[in-house]
């Protein structure tokens, strides 16, 4: 993915004249793509059933013969067409964590001391900046776990999150204690 070199090339690409850089990390992948993991498990069957309709529809994947009186002609090719679209959406499901693993790894968090960065390595349209005027907080979702979200808020904006942080007590210790809370 993105070497060592790249990210320092790009990282100083994004720095200001004179802005020093604090911490930066990377997501951890595994942690990172974890919530997509539900819509995985869920297009499993999705997948299964969209086969078996399929099957159904096209009498053992062979192109639909004749219909027989009630039904038009027209009737067993809906039913194909909203299998393949039912398919289409199961498999977009299916490969939805490599997606987001793959978002993951381009991407990297920077601390300086001026501003909170979220960085796409790939896409600068994503990426995120938060100037850091006024009181500066961490809010660590897990304090305990080894890999953890980040929030962070300065004075009376929105703040800005960090997801799936390897160690992220080590936030803390690199700012005063008055300006950082759990």
């Amino acid at each position: 993915m993105v070497s060592e070199m790249d990210f320092q090339k790009k990282l100083n690409d994004l720095l200001q004249p004179g802005e020093r850089v604090l911490w930066t990390a990377r997501p951890d992948g595994w942690y990172y793509t974890r919530p997509t993991f539900m819509l995985y498990i869920a297009a499993v069957p999705w997948v299964v059933f969209t086969f078996f309709w399929l099957r159904t529809f096209t009498g053992g994947f062979q192109w639909p013969g004749q219909t027989v009186y009630p039904y038009p002609n027209w009737m067993p090719w809906v039913a194909i067409w909203t299998g393949i679209i039912l398919l289409i959406s199961g498999l977009w499901m299916l490969s939805a964590p490599y997606w987001v693993w793959r978002t993951g790894k381009r991407a990297f968090y920077v601390l300086t001391d001026r501003r909170a960065l979220v960085v796409d390595y790939l896409v600068a349209k994503k990426n995120q900046t938060l100037l850091l005027e006024g009181p500066i907080s961490f809010r660590i979702t897990d304090i305990e776990e080894a890999v953890s979200d980040i929030e962070v808020l300065c004075g009376k904006s929105q703040g800005l999150r960090w997801r799936a942080v390897r160690d992220p007590k080590q936030i803390l210790t690199l700012t005063q204690p008055e300006t950082s809370q759990l």
